[in-house]
């Protein structure tokens, strides 16, 4: 099929072929992938550097520390560095 047919149809009408596309496509993604071959790191949560300095229980100087020392990795989302939990929670048991 070529080309684009605008037929007149209702806002309503539209919405609905737009959700019932989207759904089929989503049902199709959800058969064809399998959840338990996803990678770990999907299931990470994400840390701002407060937030991990207040699980570990410990100063943001120290835990600045900590990230120079390279017990724990920052990840760069944009300009700001994010953590993730499991990382962080492991980095418990190498002190």
């Amino acid at each position: 099929m070529t080309g684009i047919f605008i037929q007149q149809i209702t806002l309503i009408e539209l919405e609905s072929s737009i959700r019932k596309i989207v759904q089929e496509e989503l049902l199709s993604l959800s058969i064809s992938t399998d959840i338990s071959k996803l990678p770990d790191s999907l299931d990470d949560t994400l840390l701002s550097k407060n937030e991990a300095a207040k699980l570990l229980r410990v100063s943001l100087p120290t835990f600045t520390k900590m990230i120079k020392e390279g017990r724990v990795r920052p990840y760069r989302i944009g300009k700001r560095f994010k953590f993730k939990k499991d990382q962080i929670l492991s980095s418990i048991n190498s002190k």
